[in-house]
């Protein structure tokens, strides 16, 4: 693709912009900037990409298109376990460079209950033969790699990759927007996306409970019977003493960005209002998600939530969790209320260090071009 041709999508991008911006005003309130006062605030699942940096794989640019092309979009294992349908959960996992974390992951998942019925998708922004291993190696459900299109590994030296700011604005900035594409691609794309069933989106670095399928089934029941909530969430920070059996309707925000969930119907709500994802400035995609939800009615999108994770955020130095009391025979359902009212969290909080990374309007754009360009030609596009 040529820069003259992504020149004009992104004229016309900036046009609908202004009609997007439109839009909101007319129908839904403007939310308010985050609070300086909650800036203590912050997210267990930092969504960034790894501080350490990264190596340059061997291959040129047009040999990695050529490479991606053919591991893309291609569903293993179907023979053993079948066809998608409406009902299948599909998991997608944000695959960065750390391949340590991605076999951790991958063995915990296949202790997973229910494990053999979903669809398993790694969605990377790496390519790396190690870490296709571990891929290759998953025998006990369905697959599927995705590869973002527009990497700084494949564009080293032209947008979205290396530019006048430098090479570490560039790679803060892909997981936000590399989060965004595989939201898009999965729901638009996926033919199991396309039913009421939870998409579960899990990071390289996180550790799950055997129980994480199962307690999501619970929540998806206690989501049916609760109109005002449209997520569910497995994870959160750590503590004592939580009860496992628990589940809390609350308002969403950071940190229960570790395993969040959500349908079609719910993404539908969330792409529609994409000007508050990408213009936000912030290169965290939670952060910037919450910033979406404090655009809907009522100024939060209220969650169905384990008080108990059973997705944690693996850290250096922490032991491996101790998974106790798995499979509560009777799981409840509980609100955020005190003896007067409902406890409303504020609709935002403060975003982290890197906001100013985030402020260019370049990737703003890039964001708010619909799909990016989803479509496999990319990968055989040499036309720089």
């Amino acid at each position: 693709m040529t820069w003259n041709r992504r020149y004009d999508r992104w004229v016309a991008v900036a046009v609908c912009l202004t009609v997007l911006a439109v839009g909101t005003w007319l129908g839904l309130p403007t939310p308010e900037r985050a609070s300086s006062a909650a800036s203590a605030v912050t997210s267990v699942a930092r969504d960034l990409p790894p501080a350490a940096p990264r190596t340059t794989h061997a291959l040129s640019p047009v040999e990695l298109r050529a490479a991606m092309h053919s591991r893309h979009a291609v569903t293993r294992n179907l023979p053993k376990y079948g066809p998608l349908s409406a009902d299948t959960t599909i998991i997608v996992v944000q695959v960065h460079q750390d391949g340590t974390s991605l076999r951790r992951l991958i063995d915990n998942l296949s202790r997973v209950l229910y494990i053999q019925s979903t669809l398993l998708i790694f969605s990377h922004a790496y390519y790396d033969d190690g870490i296709n291993e571990s891929v290759d190696s998953v025998n006990f459900c369905r697959t599927m790699q995705l590869f973002y299109p527009y990497s700084v590994q494949l564009n080293p030296k032209w947008f979205p990759g290396l530019e006048e700011s430098g090479e570490n604005v560039a790679w803060r900035v892909e997981t936000k927007l590399h989060w965004w594409w595989q939201a898009h691609y999965v729901f638009d794309n996926i033919g199991g996306a396309a039913g009421d069933a939870p998409v579960l989106f899990l990071q390289e670095q996180h550790v799950v409970a055997p129980d994480m399928l199962y307690m999501l089934r619970h929540a998806q029941r206690a989501l049916a019977e609760l109109p005002s909530a449209h997520v569910l969430a497995l994870g959160r920070e750590p503590a004592r003493r939580l009860e496992p059996d628990l589940l809390l309707l609350d308002a969403w925000r950071p940190p229960y960005d570790v395993g969040l969930a959500f349908n079609r119907t719910t993404w539908i709500k969330i792409a529609a209002l994409a000007i508050q994802f990408c213009t936000y400035e912030d290169c965290s995609w939670s952060y910037s998600l919450l910033n979406v939800f404090a655009a809907f009615p009522g100024g939060r999108c209220d969650m169905v939530a384990c008080v108990a994770p059973r997705v944690l955020v693996a850290r250096a130095g922490r032991p491996a969790p101790a998974w106790v009391r798995q499979f509560p025979t009777h799981v409840r359902a509980v609100y955020a209320w005190t003896t007067h009212a409902r406890l409303e969290g504020p609709a935002a909080f403060a975003g982290t260090a890197s906001a100013a990374d985030c402020a260019r309007l370049r990737d703003q754009l890039f964001c708010l071009d619909p799909l990016i360009d989803i479509d496999t030609d990319y990968f055989n596009d040499t036309a720089i």
